[in-house]
């Protein structure tokens, strides 16, 4: 079904809103920890670093838990999981295990 130009453009200020908001928060975290806590900038980004790593663990980790689980309500069944986790498994572990020099 094709959209109107209507929705698309309803969409897209969704859209725009919602990237507004996201990349808007941590901006105002940055500024309100460097300036009104006088913390040093590196510090900052270092707490902002560790908390979007943790963010993408835990979406690794529900992906993980809600694919393995039965949906009641579509019943649909998991197949497939074992390739997509898998694969995520060996690209983190390519790209975080230490090289031997």
């Amino acid at each position: 079904m094709e959209k109107t130009l209507k929705e698309k453009i309803g969409y897209a200020l969704g859209d725009g809103a919602a990237n507004i908001a996201w990349r808007g928060v941590p901006t105002f975290l940055f500024i309100f920890y460097t300036d009104v806590f006088g913390l040093n900038p590196a510090i900052v980004g270092l707490l902002l670093l560790i908390a979007m790593f943790s963010d993408g663990i835990s979406d690794i980790a529900m992906f993980s838990w809600s694919d393995s689980t039965m949906n009641e309500t579509v019943n649909m069944p998991t197949q497939g999981k074992s390739f997509s986790m898998e694969t995520i498994k060996k690209l983190f572990f390519y790209c975080f295990r230490r090289r031997k020099h």
